[in-house]
């Protein structure tokens, strides 16, 4: 009987030294998404062909389960939109072609990670998002010079049958949190995923955050 109660005032000793806490955050992003594998610039004669980032943002709310001093698991619900730009140009003469795209991924990420406190304010985490697409488009702006006859497009296209539904993606991160509540965090998602539907692509999305947020 002895066993029981003391296994009991153990189990409501660690239940009541636990800490949920729900909280929400936002912040400033910079995403890529594209053939990561590729030369992001390449120049051959008068042509030349590039991809850099995007700044975007993300939002959204959180719960951390804190069961010891030192470990702690967290999960969220963000909004991110992913994008990333190619550009292409060529040049033979008079003759040129500059082309534009820009790819905007409407993005709902599943954070949960485990959390390690180094020192009471201070944590480093690590693990994983599942990513759902919700929808996704390319916009091109693109000026041709043909003979003199300059030809200018400026539309958006619809891509999200060519795009994979989820993305999957580890990531590293570090969060230091005031005594007010507030805290900064920054993380680093890299997508494992190839999103592209078509097997001659392969696209996937490299995602960098950094804002604030508030736990209560």
């Amino acid at each position: 009987m002895k066993k029981v109660f003391l296994l009991g005032a153990l189990a409501l000793y660690s239940v009541t030294n636990a800490q949920l806490k729900f909280g929400g955050k936002a912040g400033y992003a910079l995403s890529e998404v594209g053939d990561t594998g590729a030369v992001r610039s390449l120049s051959i004669g008068g042509t030349s062909i590039s991809s850099s980032s995007s700044s975007t943002f993300y939002a959204g709310f959180l719960a951390e389960y804190k069961f010891t001093n030192k470990w702690a698991v967290q999960g969220e619900i963000l909004y991110s939109p992913l994008k990333g730009v190619e550009e292409f140009n060529s040049k033979t003469g008079s003759i040129y072609t500059d082309k534009k795209l820009t790819y905007t991924l409407n993005n709902l990420l599943v954070p949960v990670s485990a959390k390690y406190y180094v020192i009471k304010n201070l944590a480093l985490s690590g693990g994983f998002n599942l990513g759902v697409i919700l929808s996704a488009k390319v916009k091109e702006n693109s000026e041709t010079n043909i003979s003199g006859t300059v030809e200018k497009t400026n539309n958006t296209t619809n891509i999200k049958k060519n795009i994979n539904s989820f993305d999957f993606s580890p990531f590293i991160g570090a969060e230091y949190n005031f005594s007010n509540g507030l805290f900064l965090d920054t993380r680093y998602n890299i997508g494992v995923t190839d999103l592209a539907k078509s097997k001659d692509d392969n696209i996937k999305s490299r995602l960098w955050q950094i804002g604030f947020g508030y736990k209560f």
